[in-house]
């Protein structure tokens, strides 16, 4: 093109722009980003060939140091590069230079074998492991053999032999120490520098084992444990256990994260990193001063913590050797668990502990507390309100019906009540996020129930108008709860302003990121300076704690876990019944007869029968059979005026049956209901743990019926192992039988 075509050409597309209002330099602008350009910069060191070879020789046989990958590497380029180079490309391909662990290696049948005994033991309950005497024997050293040795893995290879040591003793300055431990406490240990024979095994059965059994007058359906070792299968050994009539427990073999002490003999090993052992003698003085201070407590943590040992090891398919840490992190150095047990102790009279005395809770606000026939806290509200007030970051996991939401609104309330504004258009104070609608407007109802007149509210969610919550916006809120969807709307509009929010409340966290929702939630937190975090939920799992952690300050802090050690994450006053049922057009039929047989009386009590999609609850609802009742139908395809006014009829009584989707199966708190019918079983255990959660609420009885087919067996298993609970499975011809026996 000459100079004057492109002149013309340039003219022409003047003319042309200037009619669209579009400059000649924005559309410039674009054509320059679509351009191939070379990359800015010097080239690269390593090419994608290059890097492909140095993966390889980071896999390859003993996982090279970075001199020896930069020696072989080197080999192959026409320029060398630097060692830095290399731990550079290595950390994004997500290597890092980690110490091997030293574990046992298993083989295919120890894996299989251990497996077997899991699903064996899988059903025992606590009441059984205290039967148990666990004893152990393992080494202490003076001098600690050093094997340390560094290599380049991901992550997910921690666990591959070629990342491992092979587990061995070694060291100087060898004592043999052998305990025993049980749900009561510790007994009489021993300390021993022969070596272990069955001569030395069968003289501690005589003089330690029997006294433990004596001391903590154990009864006769007792067992003892111990591993695999070959002294303790010899002839001589069985033939003493048949003398001392001791019962022995089968054990897998090279299981020792199996076994409870073995979390107890870490803690001893912490003690003994902090003092300096020149001589076997300090070393034994050091051990004795180690064990006697354990505590009955930390013996009984360890102990009712098998059937989350057992879990674990199922849940990985036995794959890789199970390291169990309890949520007390047992292997620090110091006692701290004491003060950890001691701050709330198990105490038969949670009234008394729940006392409004004890709090620091306005008059008025008693008196309203009060109205609401609320006369002390519950284990949830106690536990957490001084950690809330006070304004530490919290994450606090409790099973569903245990009043929740009243934990965090009654703090948040006090604390917002001794600073009170009434100016027009005031910023909000505090920020509670909801995953449903009916959710957000419930949680609205508790905060209106306790607050003081000068406190405002907004609440913010879908399918109502904008205008409204908008004007309610700009006559000033203290306090805005709402659904992450419309929250992040009314930001984008510069219609909120959340720069003065002190506290952000989490509820339901995990149904709200499983929503999709967890985008927005980030949007949202990022707009709002460094505020208190709050996070409420009754299934947390390790994951989603990780993810919400990012929000919290690292010292500032406490997670407060009122499931514990029970693996049993239902609510424990529900009857949790199972109904095989494989003919689908039969559904209406069975569903009708479980709510006349298991509800205590379907014209005063209350059900909620789930539905997994929205159309099977209309089918159902539409059905000849569900006529009879009074029942209405709650999903998503409701306009919210509609939704409101079912729930709003159900509150009051005047819906018996509510036929609903996964949108009522969180945090809805309807003390009335007392059955729950699923039509099928959930997808995942959570769902099911929250949609049972709807009965057997502040105490009450209730009862959850999930429906299955042939197909659906498995599913239900899944759900029935990780929730931890035991379905009684039912017929329709039993159903007389079992009322009449409950009366």
């Amino acid at each position: 093109m000459t100079q004057a075509c492109r002149r013309d050409y340039q003219r022409a597309q003047c003319v042309a722009l200037s009619k669209v209002n579009i400059s000649c330099r924005e559309i410039s602008t674009i054509i320059g980003e679509f351009q191939d350009r070379p990359r800015a910069g010097r080239p690269k060191k390593l090419n994608e060939r290059n890097i492909r070879m140095l993966k390889r020789l980071v896999q390859k046989g003993e996982r090279y140091s970075v001199g020896k990958i930069a020696i072989k590497l080197n080999d192959t380029l026409n320029s060398p590069v630097t060692s830095r180079t290399i731990i550079n490309y290595l950390h994004r391909c997500g290597y890092e230079y980690k110490t091997k662990i030293t574990k046992p290696f298993l083989n295919k049948n120890v894996k299989k074998n251990r497996l077997n005994w899991c699903l064996d033991y899988s059903n025992w309950t606590i009441n059984q492991w205290k039967n148990i005497i666990f004893s152990d024997a393992t080494c202490f050293y003076v001098i600690k053999r050093k094997n340390k040795t560094k290599i380049w893995r991901t992550k997910d290879e921690r666990w591959k032999e070629s990342c491992m040591h092979v587990a061995a003793a070694g060291g100087g300055g060898r004592v043999d120490f052998y305990g025993t431990i049980t749900s009561e406490g510790t007994d009489c240990f021993r300390i021993y520098n022969e070596n272990t024979n069955s001569d030395v095994y069968c003289d501690i059965l005589d003089n330690y084992l029997i006294p433990t059994v004596q001391l903590y007058q154990m009864e006769n359906n007792y067992f003892c444990q111990h591993d695999n070792s070959k002294y303790h299968l010899s002839k001589q050994t069985q033939m003493k256990f048949h003398e001392l009539g001791v019962k022995v427990l089968k054990w897998p073999s090279k299981s020792p994260a199996l076994n409870p002490i073995e979390s107890l003999w870490t803690v001893i090993d912490n003690k003994l990193k902090s003092k300096s052992l020149s001589s076997v003698k300090e070393l034994i003085e050091a051990l004795s001063k180690a064990w006697l201070p354990i505590t009955p407590q930390l013996c009984q943590k360890f102990v009712f913590s098998m059937p989350r040992r057992i879990q674990k090891c199922i849940a990985v398919n036995s794959t890789r050797f199970v390291r169990y840490q309890s949520q007390l992190n047992v292997a620090r150095s110091s006692y701290q668990f004491d003060s950890a047990f001691d701050k709330f102790p198990s105490n038969e009279n949670e009234q008394e502990l729940g006392l409004f005395k004890h709090f620091n809770i306005n008059e008025l606000t008693q008196k309203r507390l009060q109205a609401r026939d609320v006369k002390y806290l519950f284990p949830v509200q106690y536990r957490s309100y001084n950690d809330i007030i006070s304004g530490k970051d919290c994450i606090v996991q409790a099973r569903t019906g245990t009043g929740k939401t009243l934990a965090f609104s009654l703090p948040i309330v006090e604390r917002l009540q001794t600073e009170i504004s009434n100016a027009w258009g005031r910023y909000p104070r505090c920020l509670v996020l909801e995953p449903t609608r009916e959710l957000a407007k419930q949680v609205t109802n508790d905060f209106l129930s306790i607050k003081s007149r000068l406190l405002s509210i907004s609440t913010l969610y879908g399918g109502k108008e904008y205008s409204r919550q908008e004007l309610s916006l700009k006559k000033g809120s203290d306090i805005v709860i709402g659904t992450p969807g419309r929250i992040k709307d009314f930001l984008n509009q510069k219609k909120l302003n959340l720069q003065q929010v002190q506290i952000i409340v989490l509820d339901e966290v995990d149904r709200m990121l499983d929503m999709g929702f967890q985008d927005d939630v980030d949007y949202i937190i990022k707009s709002i300076p460094r505020s208190q975090m709050i996070v409420f939920s009754a299934t947390i799992p390790l994951w989603l704690k990780k993810s919400v952690s990012r929000y919290m300050s690292p010292t500032n802090k406490s997670f407060i876990n009122l499931i514990g050690d029970s693996q049993e994450k239902t609510a424990v006053n529900v009857e949790h019944l199972s109904f095989k049922l494989n003919n689908f057009s039969k559904r209406p039929e069975v569903v009708l007869k479980l709510l006349e047989q298991y509800s205590k009386d379907i014209n005063q009590s209350q059900a909620i029968v789930f539905c997994q999609t929205k159309h099977e609850c209309d089918l159902l609802s539409r059905s000849n059979e569900m006529s009879s009742i009074s029942s209405d139908v709650l999903h998503g395809n409701l306009s919210q005026r509609k939704r409101e006014q079912v729930l709003q009829s159900f509150r009051q009584g005047q819906i018996r049956v509510l036929i609903t989707t996964d949108v009522s199966a969180r945090g809805l708190d309807i003390p009335q209901v007392d059955l729950v019918i699923l039509t099928s079983p959930p997808q995942d255990w959570e769902s099911y743990v929250h949609r049972s959660g709807r009965t057997g609420r502040a105490g009450r009885q209730g009862k959850s019926i999930c429906v299955y087919n042939n197909d659906q067996f498995k599913q239900l298993k899944l759900i029935q192992r990780n929730a931890n609970i035991q379905f009684t499975n039912i017929h329709p011809d039993s159903f007389h039988e079992q009322i009449s026996m409950r009366k």
